[in-house]
């Protein structure tokens, strides 16, 4: 049973904007909005070097007022660095958590890390059960009540179903199977901004399951069937669709009139909806290659430390490295042997030769992976 640090769990401390309120002792104010998005993008150039994962989004988001999640499924003492050049928060994080196959979204008023695979579903999810909640048949003030941001903070140690079933008691509402969220403890964190449904939809999303909406208000919680897709009319229609396929063909297209019907991921629909008034979106923004590891600077001061778990800290980092645990013991290579690397704004060869060079080992690099061995 693993502890989440940094966001994830949730505690019975649950408040509702402009409902119930926190003791006046427990209140944080977090940022909202267009000031948590302004944050979210303002460049800054922290210096990070071998610090955990949790420790590192906790100094850069606490200290800017800025709500945080990290997924269940991502280990929250993974070590990471960064010793780039000035960027925005956004780009920091994503930097950050790239090498650990995760990434991260602003989500309301909170910032979301969770597994990359994972996450492109994410805000999918949470506007399916938007749209369900609208054509649940409940009255008009009940969704409206629905529809309000909330503010969720828990405890050290919380668990999630127990959350689960306090907030929907709380809301008077009846949801079917939430025991397909099973027993975990969770680490102490908050979410900020989000509706009721949406956060409903964060927790089960890492269980992967989702929240629906049926006839009258009847909630469940449901298992995630990918693909998964909304749908959005864009009126008077009129780029070329075969240049619109080209560019997004993870999109299906439904002409009807004058208009068009878009199906797929909100994210694509939106990214389409901007190359139409042709502006971008962080869609268009370059993403990381597995190249970029060799235009990269690291600093890194290790003494003493085992070779194998810098072998590993290395791999965490971004570089990709590859090697044969067995083959190498069965080669006379000690992974347990002692090695220090003392280097500032070195270039990955170099790490890489030092590291080699001490421990008695060979590399043989490509454009996308360095094999390590005897």
């Amino acid at each position: 049973m693993r502890i989440l640090h940094g966001l994830c769990g949730i505690a019975l401390f649950l408040a509702v904007v402009a409902g119930d309120s926190l003791p006046a002792e427990d209140k944080v104010t977090f940022l909202r909005g267009a000031a948590a998005r302004q944050v979210w993008e303002k460049p800054l150039q922290p210096r990070i070097e071998g610090i955990s994962l949790r420790e590192t989004l906790s100094t850069l988001c606490d200290n800017r007022k800025l709500a945080w999640m990290l997924d269940r499924r991502i280990d929250p003492d993974q070590l990471v660095s960064y010793t780039e050049s000035a960027a925005p928060l956004s780009e920091i994080v994503a930097s950050l958590v790239e090498p650990l196959h995760a990434q991260a979204i602003l989500l309301g008023d909170t910032i979301i890390v969770g597994p990359t695979e994972s996450m492109q579903w994410l805000r999918t999810l949470a506007e399916i059960q938007r749209v369900d909640l609208q054509r649940s048949g409940l009255s008009a003030p009940r969704i409206s009540q629905l529809s309000r941001p909330v503010t969720w903070r828990w405890e050290e140690a919380s668990e999630p179903r127990k959350i689960l079933s306090a907030e929907v008691r709380r809301l008077s509402l009846e949801v079917q199977e939430l025991d397909k969220v099973p027993h975990d403890l969770w680490g102490s964190g908050s979410l900020v901004g989000l509706t009721p449904g949406e956060a409903l939809t964060v927790i089960a999303w890492q269980y992967d399951q989702r929240l629906h909406w049926g006839p009258k208000g009847a909630a469940s919680l449901v298992p995630i069937e990918l693909p998964i897709e909304v749908s959005r009319v864009l009126p008077n229609f009129s780029a070329d669709r075969v240049a619109v396929a080209e560019e997004f063909p993870d999109l299906k297209l439904e002409p009807q009139g004058k208009s068009v019907t878009a199906r797929g991921r909100v994210e694509e629909i939106e990214a389409l909806e901007h190359w139409l008034k042709g502006t971008t979106t962080d869609r268009s923004k370059k993403k990381p290659t597995r190249n970029d590891w060799r235009a990269r600077k690291f600093t890194l001061k290790l003494e003493n430390a085992p070779l194998v778990d810098v072998l590993d800290l290395l791999k965490k980092q971004g570089l990709p490295l590859e090697w044969d645990a067995a083959a190498l013991t069965d080669a006379g290579i000690d992974l347990k042997q002692k090695v220090s690397l003392q280097r500032v704004d070195a270039s990955a060869d170099t790490l890489i030769d030092d590291l080699c060079r001490q421990a008695g080992l060979k590399s043989q690099a490509d454009a996308t992976r360095v094999v390590i061995s005897r």
